[in-house]
């Protein structure tokens, strides 16, 4: 069963306290779901901040796939030369 432990369980103590078989007691962490975020409750230079940061946010990861698939396409077209293939 899924439960939330409280403020005074300590997940390693309990584990430890269960011994070392799995059957007699497991966990699995989950994140914790915040729900909906209330945007109204946020200033508008607040706002732009956050919107700021996703900006950068995306185009980190965006250089970062860039970069990976140029890498990618280095080593194909070398492999394709090596082969006496086009390119």
């Amino acid at each position: 069963y899924t439960c939330k432990l409280s403020e005074e369980e300590h997940p390693l103590f309990l584990r430890l306290v269960a011994g070392p078989s799995i059957d007699a007691l497991s966990f699995v962490l989950k994140e914790q779901q915040t729900g909906e975020v209330m945007w109204d409750a946020f200033s508008i230079p607040e706002l732009q901040n956050f919107l700021r940061i996703l900006d950068k946010e995306e185009q980190d990861q965006m250089g970062s796939i860039t970069r990976r698939y140029n890498a990618y396409r280095e080593k194909l077209e070398e492999a394709m030369r090596a082969t006496g293939g086009p390119g």
